[in-house]
């Protein structure tokens, strides 16, 4: 049985995402090295690893809390904007997705969010949203600079000659999509 190493992205911090040009240390290489094994399969047979040090614990709580409002009792889930394959944000109710569309619908909501913004300073899908979910846009920044954190690595591990490529991208570009999960407890006799 394959094990799941440990990745520590620790040393890719604010300094790393701040500095231009990008030079890695000696630390930031070893990561990188060990990134580079896992997806070249030596190590692992699988590409998976348990990646911590990307944000520290303090913004983790943040990130956390922040989605934890999603799904306070007080929100009125009728007056959010339901999510639409057009815009891939916004709220999916209670037993309308199935991931296997031969069993039954899942028993989960869904919070999409996207950055605030597109690169043109427009992201129509946002506008009407309530004022909690603008509050908790924390929880996209947040996660966001993780993945930035975690995409220098992969540059580095890649060996591109602009490690800082793709962190770039997720700041400039509208390529990812965050979904909030929550599997309430007890709510089966609510799903029609």
């Amino acid at each position: 049985m394959d094990v799941v190493p440990d990745v520590d992205f620790s040393v890719f911090g604010a300094a790393a995402l701040d500095a231009e040009p990008f030079q890695a240390t000696e630390e930031q290489q070893a990561v990188g090295e060990q990134l580079r094994e896992i997806l070249r399969g030596t190590e692992t047979r699988h590409g998976f690893v348990y990646a911590f040090g990307l944000l520290s614990s303090a913004e983790i709580a943040e990130a956390f809390h922040g989605a934890k409002g999603f799904w306070a009792p007080d929100v009125d889930r009728a007056a959010l904007p339901r999510l639409t394959p057009e815009t891939n944000v916004g709220y999916g109710g209670l037993g309308n997705e199935a991931l296997n569309a031969r069993r039954q619908a899942d028993l989960k909501e869904a919070f999409n969010l996207r950055k605030v913004s597109l690169t043109d300073g427009s992201l129509p899908a946002v506008k009407d949203f309530p004022s909690y979910c603008q509050r908790r846009a924390g929880t996209w920044a947040l996660t966001s600079l993780a993945a930035q954190r975690a995409l220098l690595a992969f540059g580095v591990a890649l060996q591109l000659e602009d490690p800082k490529h793709f962190a770039r991208s997720v700041v400039q570009w509208d390529l990812c999509t965050m979904r909030l999960l929550h599997y309430p407890p007890g709510r089966e006799a609510q799903i029609g």
